[in-house]
């Protein structure tokens, strides 16, 4: 029999009963869904998956012959080899079936950096030592990369997509996030604190230069009293800041935030920044409510 399902392990799939019934009446069951091979699939003996001769669409970690990843706590990354998932099958009556594999014109690699831990210029800077690699390969106008970043992290894939873009020799598709996002910005532990005014603010800011400092060395950027101090001194002076605001609040924390990293760029303190970083911020800010 030859068929087209879903059939897999999981709950809500296939019906069990049903596919057992099936495995009992035919000599084999052929399913052409799931687009890899697989022979005794489910520990049926007569179940087989039909894989695909060519990839239907690009899918991370369907039909990559090489997989390079690197994970966030590791010095290098590694890279492993598989045969091609592609072909077709040969059965003759009373046979076993044959598999014939292909190995198309293109390859398909996955690319997967863990970055749990990692600040975005860490991140950045693995992500460009791999693709540099892959780069220098001479068989690289037939490939396709897959990147994706897993793990867990506080900002956004379209943060790293500049570097991909760069390369114009080989095919890399758009990144993917997989990844759980955390606040750098929420408290480890819930604290009460009185409303301050904003003088009474400015004074707090003051006092917290070294907690500033030690929070930017955290993150990966290294800034000195001074530095800090000059850049608190304009987020004061600015007259949408740290000031009674009538507008949106996602346009105040923009005012906020593009201020900030301006200031950060004047003193070379953040470096190689994005071209799209400050619309990102903005479409950040209008998320909140």
């Amino acid at each position: 029999m030859i068929c087209h399902e879903w059939i897999t392990g999981e709950e809500g799939t296939y019906p069990k009963e049903l596919l057992k019934k099936l495995l009992e009446k035919f000599t084999w069951v052929i399913n052409g869904h799931m687009h890899l091979y697989a022979k005794g699939n489910l520990n049926s003996k007569n179940l087989i998956c039909l894989p695909s001769l060519l990839p239907s669409r690009l899918r991370l970690g369907k039909y990559w012959t090489e997989y390079y990843s690197w994970e966030a706590k590791a010095e290098n990354c590694i890279c492993k080899e598989r045969v091609s998932p592609f072909g077709f099958i040969e059965l003759k009556i009373g046979g076993e079936p044959i598999l014939h594999r292909f190995d198309p014109s293109v390859q398909i690699i996955n690319l997967e950096i863990d970055v749990t831990g990692l600040n975005l210029q860490k991140v950045r800077a693995r992500l460009k030592q791999v693709l540099d690699e892959i780069n220098g390969r001479p068989d690289r106008d037939k490939l396709i990369v897959l990147p994706a970043i897993i793990g867990s992290c506080p900002f956004s894939a379209s943060l790293l997509e500049d570097i991909c873009r760069a390369y114009e020799t080989f095919n890399i598709q758009k990144i993917v996030d997989m990844t759980g996002k955390i606040s750098p910005f929420a408290p480890k532990v819930a604290a009460k604190r009185p409303l301050l005014t904003v003088d009474q603010l400015k004074e707090e800011i003051l006092r917290s230069y070294p907690e500033l400092i030690k929070a930017l060395r955290k993150c990966g950027i290294s800034a000195s009293v001074t530095d800090v101090r000059e850049i608190c001194k304009t987020l004061n002076e600015n007259p949408y800041i740290l000031q009674k605001c009538s507008g949106p609040v996602h346009q105040h924390l923009t005012n906020l935030l593009e201020t900030m990293t301006k200031e950060l760029e004047n003193k070379k303190i953040v470096k190689d920044l994005p071209t799209d970083f400050i619309p990102f911020l903005a479409e950040q800010c209008r998320k909140v409510k």
